[in-house]
């Protein structure tokens, strides 16, 4: 089954573009935003199919979750496929490595790269929420010990290195396109060099509800929203002085370097664009006047 996916298959698809991103970050928006408003990549699925079907799992692949016949059929459903990834090594070594590695070769030599980044403080309370949701955690709250710290390298280590992707690179965080949807699909479409036929409103539209996900499933082919849907409206997770103090001493660099600005209350409030990136070369892109 893997000669369905040979070089010869996939050089017969389109120019792929890999969403990247720490967990809870925004990744579906990101994905979903390109489905909405670009023809190119505007995928669909089958009744029963799950909404991972709208796109290409990286991670399933490296860990043997899906097989050949199944990617092989999603990478037929758009001009351009979306491939997602939380955790494959930026020069796609893995899934180089991998029973797909076709695949990871391919998409050295055309992707294109998205790494969507969020406060890591608004991360790490969604990804406690998602933890409740699953049955993991039984409150909304930052566990005592080293778990708040780990997740915080966690963080720093996965943007760090996708900086480093020798793949072309659009950093980019997901309060731009909450905040500015129209600028944020002007600097997406030059970068992945596709036409937009932008939707009202721009931004793709929530889940309602669990309800609202398992009829997507049942019955949707072309869903809005491919979003993972946890608890709404979510808890509060409350923070202490350490912790923030935590935060500030893992992550504030970084923060700062993604034009994250510390204020006196400790917020950052992000550029919404950091860098545009070519192979081995940097444009900036950012605009001090944008929040």
């Amino acid at each position: 089954m893997v000669e369905r996916l040979s070089s010869e298959f996939l050089a017969t698809c389109g120019d792929p573009v890999v969403v990247s991103s720490y967990m809870r970050s925004g990744t579906h928006l990101t994905i979903d935003f390109l489905r909405r408003n670009f023809p190119a990549f505007r995928s669909y699925k089958w009744p029963l199919e799950a909404n991972d079907s709208l796109y290409l799992p990286i991670d399933a692949l490296i860990a043997r979750a899906w097989g050949p016949r199944r990617a092989h059929s999603v990478l037929r459903r758009a001009e351009r496929v979306i491939c997602k990834t939380h955790w494959c090594d930026p020069q796609f070594q893995n899934l180089a490595e991998s029973q797909f590695s076709s695949v990871g070769n391919w998409l050295r030599e055309r992707a294109k790269v998205i790494l969507i980044h969020r406060d890591p403080r608004r991360t790490i309370e969604s990804v406690v929420v998602w933890r409740v949701f699953t049955g993991e955690f039984a409150r909304p709250e930052i566990p005592p010990g080293p778990w708040l710290s780990e997740r915080l390298h966690e963080w720093v280590d996965r943007i760090l290195a996708w900086q480093q992707t020798p793949c072309p690179l659009l950093v980019i965080s997901s309060d731009s396109l909450l905040k500015d949807a129209a600028g944020a699909l002007g600097r997406i479409a030059a970068f992945v060099d596709a036409v937009p036929e932008p939707q009202s409103p721009i931004l793709p539209p929530q889940l309602r509800g669990s309800w609202h996900s398992r009829l997507n499933r049942v019955f949707a082919t072309r869903p809005q929203s491919s979003e993972i849907l946890t608890i709404r409206p979510a808890p509060l997770v409350r923070w202490d002085d350490e912790q923030l103090a935590l935060v500030n001493q893992i992550c504030g660099d970084l923060c700062r370097e993604l034009g994250y600005p510390a204020e006196e209350n400790g917020y950052f409030e992000p550029n919404p664009v950091r860098t545009v990136r070519p192979v081995r070369s940097t444009i900036s892109t950012s605009s001090h006047g944008e929040k």
